[in-house]
């Protein structure tokens, strides 16, 4: 991550810590200098207290939909760096606008979509079809997500693009 300009909503993000606003909710949706990072973008990828920091950052009116320098959003993030790829991708598809940024695309007309297939994020790829991500959208290579799966080697992506990700397994209730 880069150090140049980090916020306190980017150092807590970044540590997992969820404190509450303490007046900081006008830096919220500020990206960092040089790649324009956003606290939301860099609490998707936090090694603890995930969920709990996405939803102080929420509160404090982080804007999911919001893009970096590069034409990230969350998203994007969570799709290639999240360590709980599809429960971080779940919660994000579940918030106000997470379904509309679902297949935003960046710089490289890319979709979250295009990332997690190229990552071999087999969970997070079934998250976001699912949530009725397009996977026909082409970015500026010209590859659709199940293209930039197939180029890498990632199988069970593969499988899931081409067949769709299935039917939702029941959890039981104890």
């Amino acid at each position: 991550m880069e150090a140049s300009y980090l916020s306190a909503w980017h150092c807590a993000a970044i540590r997992g810590r969820n404190t509450g606003t303490g007046g900081l909710d006008v830096v919220i949706n500020l990206g960092s200098a040089k790649r324009g990072f956003l606290p939301i973008q860099v609490a998707t990828t936090a090694e603890k207290n995930t969920f709990a920091t996405i939803d102080a950052l929420i509160a404090a009116g982080a804007d999911i939909k919001l893009k970096d320098k590069l034409g990230m959003t969350a998203l994007h993030t969570a799709s290639d760096k999240s360590k709980d790829g599809s429960g971080v991708m779940a919660k994000l598809l579940a918030l106000p606008g997470g379904t509309e940024a679902m297949d935003m695309v960046d710089e490289d007309g890319c979709t979250a979509l295009h990332y997690a297939a190229f990552s071999g994020r087999a969970d997070t790829v079934t998250a976001l079809l699912r949530a009725g991500a397009n996977k026909d959208l082409v970015n500026a290579d010209g590859n659709t997500p199940l293209q930039e799966a197939d180029a890498k080697g990632h199988v069970k992506v593969v499988e899931i693009i081409t067949n769709g990700p299935g039917e939702e397994e029941a959890v039981e209730e104890a």
